[in-house]
Order: C-alpha cells, then sequence, then structure tokens
C-alpha cells in the first residue's frame, strides 16, 4: 500500500529536497500473467500527488491526474540504467536465478514549471524488457 512519509536523507539528496519533505510512497511488484517482470519503489512529492494516498487498486495514469489536479504536467524525464546480477530478494521477487540479469533503473520527472515531483527506482528482469530511445543530437555534438 501507498503512504506519505518524510523523504529522509539519501532520497532527499536524489530529489533535490530537504529530508523533512513529505513524499507519497508507491512500491509495487508488476505482474502479468502470473510473472513478475519488475519491481518498483516510487517517490512522489506529497504536495502535488498525495491525494492519491490509498488508490493503490486499480490503474490510474499519473500524469493525466497531475494535469487535471495541479494544472502542470510532466515534461521532462531522466533515466539512468544499468546492468547487473540481482540480489536474492530481488531474484526471489522476479522468479528468477541469481545468474539471470536484471536493468536497475533510476527516473526522476519533472513538471513544466520545473519542479522536480518523481524519483522512480526500477528492477526489471531484464529478458522481458526492450528498451527502444530516440532523442535529438545536439548540432555541436554533430561538428
Amino acid at each position: 500500500p501507498s503512504s506519505i512519509i518524510p523523504v529522509g536523507e539519501e532520497l532527499g539528496a536524489k530529489m533535490e529536497i530537504g529530508p523533512e519533505i513529505d513524499v507519497l510512497r508507491r512500491y509495487r511488484l508488476h505482474i502479468v500473467d502470473r510473472v513478475p517482470y519488475r519491481i518498483m519503489d516510487s517517490y512522489y512529492l506529497a504536495s502535488l500527488v498525495g491525494d492519491l494516498l490509498g488508490n493503490d487498486e486499480g490503474y490510474i495514469p499519473l500524469f493525466p491526474w497531475l494535469y487535471v489536479h495541479t494544472g502542470q504536467r510532466a515534461a521532462r524525464a531522466y533515466e539512468q540504467l544499468h546492468v547487473r546480477m540481482p540480489s536474492a530478494e530481488e531474484a526471489m521477487l522476479l522468479h528468477i536465478s541469481r545468474a539471470q540479469p536484471v536493468v536497475d533503473m533510476d527516473r526522476w520527472v519533472w513538471t513544466d514549471r520545473g519542479t522536480l515531483f518523481e524519483y522512480t527506482h526500477i528492477i526489471a528482469n531484464a529478458a522481458l524488457h526492450e528498451y527502444a530511445y530516440t532523442y535529438e543530437i545536439d548540432e555541436e555534438a554533430s561538428t
């Protein structure tokens, strides 16, 4: 279930906010056809999305909800990926061998007003994910 907690020192540093600021934490194990495929541990500024507390059943698309309830939209994200072997707990939760790699991803999302409102840590079964990206190449990098 979701909960509102003080962000603390470590996560506060990742979210660039003071350790006393409240965040909405949502910890989820995603399963499709009885196969667990990723673990998501998300932290959102409670001042923006705290009203989602307790809405853990079903799927509520976060970005449209944010816009309707705050007038702000998700505008920019940064993701950092690492491939590594899972911990014993991760392997157990994902029903995989300790020798099967996982994708360890950190995601930060900002609003159109420049507010960093989401930090999510994702552990994904690498065999069940494909990542595809499109991005602009800065002109200076091409000359």
